[in-house]
């Protein structure tokens, strides 16, 4: 039973290959992540930060591992993506464009679930005065210890 539910996962990936035009299609979105998305975040944060007169929430969401994360990963995705759409695979390269083509839509899919954790940090920010102060109540117990 095993072996037959891996085959046809197998079989699925080697017979189903996504078509090239999709590279722009990555590539789009994220320019889009890149340029709205996360630009419109840090100005919301910092006009937070402004609300309560306090650097620290800037620094503190600029400091966090999405923040940092999240442009990286997706810039190394569109570079990728771009330069994957504009290669010439001729026929004898066939099984590496597949698996070229599935990496990419993997790292797509893991690229959107930063972006969902990265919305989830920022509104918890926005809503969520408890949890900065308890987040910065920690974080100063930790220094004093």
């Amino acid at each position: 039973m095993k072996c037959d539910f891996m085959e046809n996962f197998l079989n699925f990936f080697i017979n189903n290959m996504p078509n090239k035009i999709f590279l722009s299609d990555i590539a789009a979105v994220e320019a889009i992540l890149i340029g709205i998305f996360i630009p419109v975040s840090i100005n919301i944060v910092f006009g937070i930060s402004q609300r309560y007169k306090s650097d620290i929430i800037v620094k503190k969401f600029l400091q966090s591992r999405l923040v940092i994360i999240l442009p990286v990963f997706t810039i190394i995705n569109i570079i990728i993506a771009v330069f994957f759409r504009f290669y010439d695979f001729n026929i004898a390269n066939q099984m590496i464009w597949q698996v070229v083509a599935w990496v990419l839509f993997v790292f797509f899919f893991i690229s959107m679930v930063i972006l969902g954790c990265f919305f989830k940090l920022v509104r918890s920010y926005i809503y969520g005065s408890e949890y900065l102060i308890r987040k910065f109540f920690n974080e100063a117990e930790k220094e004093i210890k």
